[in-house]
């Protein structure tokens, strides 16, 4: 064990031990990587050590009797004036000027060295230069505002998440898009706006996440605005780790692609549309090439029935009715063919949908007396007239309201209502009937689709290619043991 140079000094001359005690100062000084000091108490240099050549530039006889204030930055004086003189002990960040002009950051640690009376007789200091600690901080600072400015104001929805699915920051673009505060979403997690339809998978890719199998992932989800609406999203998640590789918090973009959306819906629509009109366009087609063919045989057959029905008075089985009847209904399916004939020219006029309704009315309610039925009309006499071919709008009606008068059990009731508005003529008929089950409406209108059991699949076709015809729509709506609703724009 090496002896200690101390226990030397304390056997020595005291002359001794002062030059003893001198020189290790000297090696302590002149050795240390800081710049050590002491100075009176207004500030005037006694001694520095030879660092402050290398870190200032300064020789030590230029710092000697000058004040430190003179090479302190304007902005950190203030710092060290403020310093409580009655403290023994402390540690204050300022700038000194080097002697090259710029300013060199220091940490420095002060000592109050006082008399046997107590008074104030040097302050000792060991400075550190911390200039790279500082531009280390101020390029973090940055590099933390960059990112919170880009988070803040970026035009997408952005937030951080922790690991238990907790909000911790949220942009206003994310704010926007959802209806809530910040306030308000830093007190809600990613469950609370996720669709339930989309919380599984959402979670799945989480713990994906989670378990390092991704680095990120991307998933197009359904979010609940705070008014209760769902809003469409794709969201971008990762993870962020330490330094270990130990989880922090998710980063989320969320980008609006409502407007996607309705255009694939949009798409998807006008698909379905073309697909229904070469449907209807191929029927409308071979209807008309063979219907005359068809018809004039059944016209004939028909007649020939009806003379004999009428000689052979005695039909104790009803043959003769039962073959009229079918007859008839293969005509009226020949008349639907005809309606959706490409070829098949419309005349319009000026008229208004009240008088065609009004027509119709003697013999519609007259059925539905026969079957138990009430008929309501609730008109709008102000309705504007339009341009109709009145015996299409006939068939259109005469279709609707017998399909609706077939839905409802005795005592039923069909609502008829008529009601203009910006321009557009509405026509509304509703009834209290069995209703569809919404698995079927998908397929209402598609050809040859039919819920009853002696249905063609072609009333409702026929209608709405009326209703295209004349430029406007057609919406259905239905319940279970409730109704149904066909509303028409004109």
């Amino acid at each position: 064990m090496e002896p200690n140079p101390i226990d030397g000094i304390r056997h020595t001359s005291t002359e001794s031990r002062q030059q003893e005690i001198e020189e290790l100062f000297r090696l302590i000084t002149e050795n240390t990587l800081d710049i050590i000091s002491y100075s009176t108490p207004d500030g005037l240099c006694r001694y520095v050590s030879p660092m402050v050549q290398t870190l200032l530039g300064y020789e030590n006889s230029e710092m000697i009797g000058t004040t430190s204030f003179d090479y302190i930055h304007p902005e950190d004086r203030k710092v060290l004036q403020a310093y409580d003189a009655n403290k023994e002990s402390g540690v204050v960040n300022f700038r000194f000027r080097h002697k090259r002009g710029h300013y060199v950051w220091f940490e420095a640690t002060f000592k109050h060295i006082k008399n046997e009376e107590g008074e104030l007789q040097y302050i000792l200091s060991i400075a550190r230069d911390i200039t790279d600690r500082k531009q280390a901080e101020e390029c973090l600072r940055q590099s933390e505002q960059r990112f919170r400015g880009a988070f803040d104001h970026a035009l997408i929805g952005m937030a951080l998440v922790n690991l238990n699915g907790q909000f911790i920051k949220v942009n206003r673009a994310l704010c926007s898009l959802i209806g809530y505060s910040e306030q308000e979403l830093l007190q809600l997690g990613y469950k609370d706006i996720t669709s339930p339809d989309d919380l599984d998978k959402h979670m799945q890719d989480l713990d994906r996440l989670l378990k390092r199998s991704t680095s990120h992932y991307f998933l197009e989800k359904k979010y609940i605005h705070k008014h209760g609406s769902l809003i469409w999203a794709l969201l971008g998640v990762s993870l962020v780790s330490d330094d270990a590789g130990n989880p922090l918090y998710f980063i989320a973009q969320i980008e609006d692609i409502m407007d996607k959306k309705k255009l694939e819906q949009l798409k998807e629509q006008q698909s379905e549309l073309l697909d229904r009109t070469d449907k209807l366009s191929t029927i409308g087609q071979f209807a008309a090439s063979i219907a005359h063919e068809i018809r004039n045989p059944l016209t004939t057959i028909r007649g020939f029935i009806q003379l004999l029905g009428e000689k052979h008075t005695s039909d104790p089985q009803g043959y003769y009715p039962i073959i009229l009847d079918e007859l008839d209904r293969a005509n009226e399916i020949i008349s639907d063919f005809l309606a959706l004939s490409k070829n098949r020219t419309i005349e319009k006029k000026m008229c208004n949908l009240n008088d065609i309704i009004h027509t119709l009315y003697p013999i519609l309610s007259a059925e539905a007396n026969l079957q138990g039925h009430t008929m309501v009309l609730d008109l709008d006499e102000s309705i504007s007239d339009l341009l109709l071919d009145d015996k299409e709008i006939k068939q259109l009606l005469l279709n609707i309201i017998r399909n609706g008068m077939e839905a409802m059990d005795a005592s039923g009731t069909l609502t008829i209502v008529t009601r203009e508005n910006e321009g557009k003529v509405a026509l509304q008929i509703s009834d209290t009937g069995c209703g569809i089950p919404e698995a079927k409406m998908a397929q209402l209108f598609e050809p040859f689709y039919t819920t009853k059991e002696k249905g063609t699949g072609l009333g409702l076709v026929v209608c709405l290619n009326i209703v295209e015809k004349h430029g406007g729509t057609l919406t259905l709506q239905s319940e279970e043991n409730l109704g149904t609703v066909v509303l028409i724009t004109l």
